[in-house]
């Protein structure tokens, strides 16, 4: 699956090589694929075409999380969503940054994600995801469920 969508977005640069959008869907897939250097001649690539829009410093931001520098990718999330409020993957890469260390943060995050765009299904199944497990560790430790919220 991988594989076809890396080339439909290759081919879609090929026809629109100063295309912006949607390209932080394919950061985001060239991250998951752990391609180093496509990321980054992307980013460069969209810095030259566009420096003022998101999609360009969330493709930044992948850069930096893929390399673990989850501080600089952060900012480049949070420029991010300077640019445009309404930028809900924005909010939600910033909080899968955060998801394993500072959960409290990452769901503000997902929150913020998730009142920039209501229907950002990302944001959604990762609050519920934590909220469920939450809800079963007080279930198994007799907290209640009650306290888990």
């Amino acid at each position: 699956m991988h594989r076809k969508s890396r080339r439909a977005f290759e081919s879609l640069r090929d026809l629109d090589p100063y295309r912006i959008l949607d390209m932080e869907v394919y950061s985001t897939l060239l991250w998951h694929t752990e391609k180093h250097i496509d990321l980054s001649f992307l980013a460069q690539e969209l810095l030259s075409i566009e420096p003022r829009s998101p999609q360009t410093w969330i493709a930044i931001g992948n850069c930096f999380s893929l390399q673990k520098d989850k501080k600089q990718a952060l900012t480049c999330f949070g420029r991010a969503t300077q640019l445009d409020p309404g930028c809900a993957y924005a909010f939600t890469l910033a909080g899968h940054e955060l998801v394993d260390t500072r959960i409290d943060q990452a769901i503000n995050y997902f929150q913020s994600g998730i009142r920039a765009d209501p229907r950002h299904y990302n944001a959604w199944c990762v609050i519920s995801h934590h909220t469920e497990r939450r809800l079963t560790h007080a279930t198994h430790s007799g907290m209640g469920w009650v306290h888990a919220i």
